[in-house]
């Protein structure tokens, strides 16, 4: 925890936390502003002092008196799933709140007895809620205008900020040769990755459904064993594109477990522009649910879904790990499958790889345009914080070099 001695004053804007707040710079252009960070993270003596005079000692007051003592005008975070930001319109009220979202969303919750959705709805009939949020797609738009109808926040659908922000096509122009890549979406393990209690630990819930990490993840290894024979039967590469860095060694024991004495190559996530620089046009890519999967569909890459999470555990009746649900009801499709079965692994893979060009476009683009916006530049979400009265450098791509590491 760091310590800060620096007076608060009024400023214009606050970047809630730190997620994305670079690639927010990169847009917004306002001198007067400010970085919230968790007083964990970095605590500032005066805030803590007026806190601790008011004689309320939570991280929510901590919040609370922060947001008292610089008297923002905008708040804007890319951490649209925190309760806090949510909260900034009850402690706050002249500041106008605007949630980004950084993270596909569903009534996926780490307590089985709640999920995000209801305690927002809940915090909603208290005055929370952001005033503005800017989603992925329709179906998350949905969702924010259900669990805030009480608020009826204004909803605008803008797509992915850092999939807009980054340009992928240098990296075609180096590709030697197609690839068959797979997107992992391993868990947060630390930094030995234990999985000795795998199959016994609850991962979370969905609907209130406990799901152990084993019942989660499973579907991962034999989706990536599946591609890894494929690529050696059609001689080429495989590559798995992790999720987590390197000195999380878990990730890359997890895959070498279930690819043992097959041909594959390991890129790990080492800066946030990892996943994007590691994807060319050429590669056929397949994923199970991933947000990167989503986005990269988005841009008209072939992509191929097997969305078998709960098929693999055996909770076939939970219906919102499927392909593009709600707006995709069809449980199968050319190039996406919910069953755990290695034909249909093979189905949905070999259309991505066979199917000609204008036959991919054909099926694929009224769909992507139903699951994720892709605004190259981010020229929808500027036009928002223009009319917010928040200034932006406009719209424009945002450099790979400044990146941030993990």
């Amino acid at each position: 925890m760091r310590l800060s001695f620096q007076i608060p004053k009024r400023v214009r804007l606050v970047y809630f936390e730190e997620t994305g707040y670079q690639l927010l710079r990169n847009y917004i252009r306002e001198n007067s502003s400010v970085l919230y960070l968790d007083p964990r993270k970095s605590l500032n003596v005066w805030v803590a002092l007026r806190m601790i005079l008011s004689r309320r000692l939570s991280g929510s007051d901590y919040y609370a008196t922060f947001l008292k003592l610089v008297r923002p005008d905008f708040i804007v975070s890319l951490q649209d799933n925190n309760l806090r930001l949510h909260a900034s319109a009850v402690y706050s009220s002249q500041s106008l709140v605007v949630a980004i979202q950084n993270g596909r969303r569903g009534s996926f919750s780490h307590d089985g007895s709640t999920n995000f959705w209801r305690e927002l709805k809940e915090l909603s009939s208290r005055g929370g809620g952001a005033d503005v949020i800017m989603v992925f797609d329709t179906s998350s738009a949905n969702l924010y205008r259900h669990a805030l109808v009480k608020k009826n926040p204004r909803v605008v659908i803008v797509g992915n900020l850092a999939n807009n922000a980054l340009d992928i096509s240098s990296n075609t122009e180096q590709a030697k040769e197609q690839r068959l890549v797979y997107i992992s979406s391993f868990p947060n393990l630390g930094h030995r990755g234990d999985r000795s209690q795998w199959k016994s630990t609850t991962f979370g819930y969905i609907d209130g459904i406990p799901l152990s990490f084993d019942e989660f993840f499973r579907i991962e290894g034999h989706v990536a064993k599946r591609c890894a024979m494929l690529a050696k039967k059609w001689s080429i590469p495989f590559v798995i594109i992790g999720k987590r860095p390197s000195w999380q060694s878990g990730e890359f024991q997890f895959f070498s477990e279930h690819l043992s004495g097959l041909d594959w190559t390991y890129v790990p996530l080492e800066r946030k522009s990892s996943s994007y620089n590691a994807i060319t046009d050429r590669d056929l890519i397949v994923n199970v649910d991933s947000t990167l999967g989503y986005e990269m569909f988005s841009r008209g890459l072939r992509v191929a879904f097997i969305t078998a999470r709960m098929d693999s555990a055996q909770r076939p009746g939970i219906l919102e790990q499927r392909f593009g649900y709600p707006e995709i009801l069809s449980p199968t499709g050319l190039f996406w499958t919910d069953k755990s079965d290695v034909n249909e692994f093979d189905r949905v893979i070999s259309f991505i790889r066979e199917s000609s060009d204008q036959e991919w476009k054909r099926e694929s683009s009224y769909i992507k345009d139903k699951l994720m916006k892709f605004d190259y530049g981010n020229s929808e979400f500027c036009r928002e914080l223009e009319k917010l009265g928040i200034p932006t450098h406009g719209p424009g791509l945002w450099d790979s070099d400044l990146v941030p590491s993990e």
